[in-house]
């Protein structure tokens, strides 16, 4: 039968991970692997920052004109830090 569009996609994601395993296997660093995998594979990756920092990127990205995939990343932001650092994190993004 045809193979519909998701099923390809599917494929070379398959492909794309392969080729990311092996060259991980073959002692390449993650950082330049993940050059193989496509942009909709997610990726994890750490980051610092201070909270004056972090704050002010979460006032500009969760505004109504950012990009609606960012405001959704900004809010995740919010839910980890706010916990940490309630009073700090409400003074620096009011």
């Amino acid at each position: 039968g045809k193979t519909t569009p998701q099923k390809r996609v599917n494929g070379i994601n398959k492909m794309a991970l392969y080729c990311y395993n092996d060259l991980l296997a073959s002692g390449v660093a993650p950082e330049q692997a993940r050059m193989v995998l496509p942009q909709s594979m997610y990726t994890s990756y750490y980051v610092t920052g201070s909270l004056a920092a972090w704050a002010r990127a979460y006032k500009q990205r969760i505004d109504a004109h950012a990009q609606v995939e960012i405001q959704d990343l900004a809010k995740q932001w919010d839910e980890v830090i706010k916990p940490l650092f309630p009073e700090s994190w409400k003074v620096l993004t009011s």
